[in-house]
């Protein structure tokens, strides 16, 4: 299974407001009625950008980005076919030049390791205890290092993170996406070699991780070690899913 990873900002005409509606109830619903597209497509989710507080620390990492699009298939050729697909060429294609700056895209092919799995919830209740929030952590390796020892050290020091008290009060799940440029069949590469997924509850449960992350030695320790800190890139979500097959 591969993920294709695409954070895209809205075209300079349309605003922020405008871009999201669209986003969410044009977009998504074209996307899930192209029976084709979806016969390729193992998943399809929306991320909508939330904004914070410009003197908030960590506004200076929030990507540009109004969404993050994630859509699962089961290899690149299942992939390549969802995009050759005529109903994608002649309806989806369009929607997306109307509305997107595609040159804006920031995005990759990955493939996952789920470190802390989403707590299974059966209750009538479920949907209040539901993870909503996610902070997408785009990591680039540091000079000198190549993306594969970065995934290599990431993946073999994910208890790190995922076992600092931080975590373990405010987080809910944690996955990581390993970007596999060598894989891809999209015109330009991926300038980052990880993408860390923090899921929440809340918003304000992800700028407290965020937060008390930076004080925790380990973590520092284990970015200024692999990642070019300065260049991190974040998005701040609210997830979406647009549809799933069986």
């Amino acid at each position: 299974m591969i993920k294709l990873t695409l954070a895209v900002s809205r075209r300079a005409d349309w605003s922020r407001k405008d871009w999201l509606t669209h986003y969410a109830e044009r977009h998504g619903p074209l996307a899930a009625g192209l029976k084709l597209f979806g016969s390729h497509t193992v998943k399809y989710v929306q991320n909508y950008a939330q904004d914070l507080d410009s003197s908030h620390e960590l506004d200076k990492y929030l990507a540009k980005a109004d969404g993050v699009s994630e859509l699962w298939f089961r290899d690149v050729e299942a992939l390549k076919s969802a995009y050759a697909d005529p109903g994608y060429m002649s309806l989806l294609r369009p929607d997306e030049l109307s509305f997107c700056d595609l040159n804006s895209i920031v995005g990759g092919i990955g493939r996952e390791y789920t470190i802390v799995p989403e707590p299974a919830d059966d209750s009538d209740r479920k949907w209040v205890h539901k993870s909503r929030s996610r902070l997408l952590i785009y990591r680039k390796a540091v000079s000198g290092r190549s993306d594969e020892s970065l995934q290599k050290l990431w993946l073999e020091s994910a208890d790190t993170i995922a076992g600092d008290s931080s975590f373990r009060r405010y987080a809910t799940a944690y996955v990581q996406t390993h970007i596999q440029n060598d894989e891809s069949p999209l015109p330009s590469s991926c300038p980052y070699g990880v993408i860390d997924e923090v899921w929440f509850q809340s918003n304000a449960d992800a700028i407290a991780w965020w937060t008390a992350s930076r004080e925790a030695e380990s973590i520092q320790k284990l970015e200024q070690r692999a990642t070019s800190a300065e260049e991190t890139l974040i998005c701040l979500v609210r997830s979406h899913s647009v549809f799933e097959s069986a």
